[in-house]
């Protein structure tokens, strides 16, 4: 998982972690302070997108189903924030693919 990947984020609830990524992310210099604010205000809002009644909500629930339009906007909205995720742990990856074969080659 990327709070995994981030070192030094060991938190206890989803939103807490998203915050820590979006945070560390930011400081790393994958996106601007917009993409943090969005994630923090997601995060730390009582029933924000990434409290866990929410998810649980849009993933387990027969009865709730967002329209196109809310799921459109989730995506413009978390878009940049999910890339950076997904570009951090790629990086991450070839960086310890590439310190095993030089230390391989060693």
């Amino acid at each position: 998982m990327v709070w995994q990947k981030c070192s030094g984020i060991r938190r206890s609830y989803l939103g807490e972690k998203s915050l820590g990524i979006a945070q560390k992310l930011y400081q790393l210099g994958y996106y601007d302070h917009v993409v943090k604010d969005l994630i923090s205000k997601y995060s730390t809002t009582e029933g924000g997108l990434f409290s866990i009644n929410n998810i649980q909500s849009h993933v387990h629930s027969t009865r709730f189903h967002p329209g196109q339009p809310v799921v459109n906007t989730y995506w413009t909205e978390l878009e940049l924030f999910l890339s950076a995720c997904w570009k951090y742990i790629t990086e991450q990856d070839i960086n310890k693919k590439k310190n095993a074969t030089e230390l391989a080659g060693s």
